[in-house]
């Protein structure tokens, strides 16, 4: 019989805020006309003097700020005539009252039709000649303002109201019944807007007698303004619809807002074709040219010629980690293209199965809430751009909410007390771990800490995550006594779990030495070439192994190994002598009991080998198909116990050949001679 031995190796990857004044307003097509909400505020100061001087003169009624009324409607205006809101200033030929501001500033109020403090224009004319000079320009500025409203066409007074008081934020406005005794004309088919509340920090307003077109809600901090755009609203396409609402506009802390409806319908500026609510629409701005870019590079103009979305939004949802012990998880977007205004979150269901709560978008860092349920959840996450004809984008992303640590049972060594000084401890933990170390204190000292290692893992696919997580840590050095072995493990959100077990080390029972099983090779075996490796089991993994070979002529070699952790022993790369060699293999344990077995062996002339695997992911497959060369073609070939086929031209192939299991796979050649009995009581090839 002969032998020839060959190893391949697996390899394996393993100050608290003042009230804030809010001004109603509404509108007749482009014309505005101003409902004034304006909360009292005391002030301090001399009357201006040109001002009361007028007053005195012609009969009107300069009020101090703190007098000013809750509800009217009212224009700015300056003493140089000028005032504001334009195009249309207060009705000519009724009765006014000019109410002073600051020096120079006034307002004058067109919804005090009675009272003593009022005068006709005509009236104001006829004394102005007997006013000093300087008080010539407020007279002048009445006039102007009613020479100017020459066009003027009266709005409906506003529907009735009551008296409350919304309270959000520091914010407290107090609305009160709209004037009701106005001389003008109504029209209740005519436009306007009305204030209907104020609540987290918004104001509500509804547009009444709005037709099919698209209105721009300007707002400003002062009837001069500057004025700017804070919202468009859209009523029902194609129909004629008494109101526009809810809808809303943020306060941001405001002091005093007035606000004004623009029919929008057909508004460009700066030579462009493309509307500007088409612009502020889909981009939330009109400093916009028709020559801008998409992000496809085709420009706005097109984009609003082909009705194409000239603002597509992409992105995807990035996070830290999966797994997290917060249920306030930061999550990061990563945006591909387009300019998001709002965004909105949805938990543990599809957007369309619910109504999301949009929000106005600040940036791609976001904190979503999974709640207080651990497990998985799914989170959507979806943008979308300022216009409301295109639909959202979402994405989403599944994570995982961690509230309790893993729990840590060990399943091996059995027994707590041992009599090997080197442990291999096994167990598992109740959740996926991503970390495992191990520490060990005894009457040596304490160890520097040490990794241990997942081993495998059970997937549940009920819940659908892995569970049981099965690990190992190595060599673990024990002394005599006991040993105090600290385990800490962690799970993928981070949560830790450290658990004290302990062993004691007590030789007292080691009477026996260690028992040596020898698997190859076998005494008297002819072996070929010129090295060779011993492979057996021994029953205590922590022996020293020594191997002693001598030829006939007294050369001597000695090698020592360590069996592997499972108690198998290799000591390889032994040399091998023409003739016969005599070997030597000796176990010693921790306490000095030591085994010996001799044998001899023989070198034989034969060639005899096998073809390197090229493919290493094949030595994980439980059947492998070898050959090799053999140098007689008479001998029969055995592979791992199967045996193969002698091709009589100097190979040999042998099919679905038995790996070994673990780390490495090892092959054991045996060629019998045409007279010997083969492990299947045949005889040859």
């Amino acid at each position: 019989m002969k032998d020839s031995n060959t190893r391949l190796a697996k390899s394996v990857t393993a100050k608290r805020k003042p009230s804030i004044p809010i001004i109603w307003a509404c509108g007749l097509a482009a014309a505005i006309w101003w409902f004034a909400a304006v909360a009292r505020a005391q002030t301090t100061g001399t009357t201006d003097s040109v001002a009361q001087l007028a007053a005195d003169t012609t009969g009107l009624a300069v009020v101090p700020q703190h007098q000013v009324p809750i509800l009217g409607t009212f224009w700015w205006v300056d003493a140089d005539g000028t005032y504001s809101p334009k195009p249309f200033g207060p009705p000519a030929g009724q009765n006014l009252q000019v109410r002073r501001i600051s020096n120079g500033h006034f307002l004058v109020d067109a919804s005090a039709t009675s009272g003593g403090a009022t005068q006709t224009a005509a009236a104001a004319d006829s004394t102005a000649a007997a006013i000093p000079a300087r008080a010539d320009a407020l007279i002048t500025l009445i006039s102007k303002i009613q020479t100017n409203a020459t066009t003027y066409s009266p709005p409906p007074a506003p529907g009735s109201g009551g008296s409350s008081t919304s309270s959000s934020s520091n914010i407290i406005t107090t609305f009160n019944a709209p004037v009701t005794g106005s001389s003008y004309p109504t029209n209740s088919r005519a436009l306007w807007l009305e204030i209907t509340g104020v609540a987290n920090g918004h104001t509500l307003m509804s547009l009444h007698n709005a037709t099919n077109r698209v209105y721009a809600i300007w707002s400003a901090t002062n009837l001069r303004g500057p004025w700017q755009i804070e919202r468009e609203v859209w009523p029902q396409p194609g129909t004629n619809q008494p109101v526009v609402a809810p809808f809303a506009v943020r306060n941001l802390a405001r002091q005093t807002l007035f606000f004004r409806a623009e029919d929008w319908t057909s508004v460009t500026e700066n030579g462009n074709t493309t509307p500007d609510w088409w612009f502020w629409e889909n981009f939330g701005t009109t400093a916009l040219a028709d020559s801008n870019l998409d992000p496809f590079g085709q420009s706005l103009l097109t984009d609003y010629q082909l009705n194409l979305d000239p603002n597509p939004i992409n992105f995807v949802v990035s996070v830290t980690n999966n797994y997290n012990v917060s249920p306030l998880v930061p999550v990061q977007l990563v945006l591909i293209n387009g300019a998001p205004a709002q965004y909105a979150v949805t938990l543990d269901a599809p957007p369309g199965t619910n109504r999301p709560v949009w929000q106005e978008y600040a940036g791609t860092n976001l904190t979503v809430n999974l709640g207080q349920t651990e497990g998985w959840h799914q989170v959507w996450i979806g943008l979308r751009g300022h216009s409301r004809q295109v639909a959202a984008v979402w994405q989403p992303r599944m994570l995982h909410l961690d509230v309790n640590p893993p729990v840590i049972t060990l399943t091996n060594p059995a027994q707590s007390t041992v009599n090997i000084p080197r442990l291999q401890i096994k167990g598992y933990s109740s959740k996926a771990l991503a970390g495992l170390t191990y520490s060990v204190s005894n009457a040596a000292g304490q160890t520097v800490v040490q990794s241990g290692s997942v081993t495998d893992q059970y997937y549940d696919p009920a819940i659908g995550e892995f569970t049981t997580n099965y690990f190992e840590c190595l060599d673990v050095p024990l002394a005599v006594g006991t040993n105090l072995v600290t385990v800490r493990a962690w799970d993928l959100a981070g949560l830790v779990t450290q658990t004290n077990f302990t062993y004691r080390l007590d030789y007292s029972t080691k009477t026996n030495p260690p028992a040596f099983t020898l698997l190859s090779p076998m005494s008297g075996w002819k072996l070929c070439g010129t090295n060779f490796t011993v492979r057996g089991t021994v029953d205590d993994p922590t022996v020293s192994v020594t191997a002693t070979i001598r030829d006939l002529s007294g050369h001597t070699n000695t090698l020592a190994d360590v069996p592997e952790r499972n108690g198998k022993v290799w000591v390889e790369n032994l040399p091998l002598r023409p003739g016969t060699n005599f070997l030597s293999v000796s176990l010693t344990d921790a306490v000095g009991h030591t085994t010996t077995t001799n044998l001899f062996l023989v070198q034989s002339a034969l060639a005899f080998t096998l073809n390197e695997v090229s493919d290493t992911s094949q030595l994980w497959q439980p059947y492998l198909d070898l050959s090799g060369t053999i140098s007689d073609a008479t001998l029969a070939v055995w592979v791992n116990g199967v045996k193969g086929h002698n091709n009589g031209d100097g190979t040999w192939n042998a099919t679905r050949v038995p790996t070994t299991p673990g780390g490495t796979a090892s092959f054991s050649l045996v060629a019998y001679e045409h007279s010997e009995q083969q492990p299947d009581g045949s005889f040859g090839n």
